[in-house]
């Protein structure tokens, strides 16, 4: 992978922190990250 192709991929998984937590609200919007949570429902960071 080049380094900008890796740049953008960083840059994209990065809108689902803020800090060191996870923006739930962001990833529930993304259904192929959802799907991952139980119930694909994500609620918390330990879903």
């Amino acid at each position: 992978m080049d380094s900008k192709k890796m740049c953008e991929f960083l840059i994209k998984a990065d809108k689902y922190f803020n800090g060191n937590k996870v923006d739930i609200k962001e990833i529930n919007k993304n259904k192929s990250i959802k799907s991952y949570c139980h119930n694909n429902d994500c609620k918390t960071k330990e879903n």
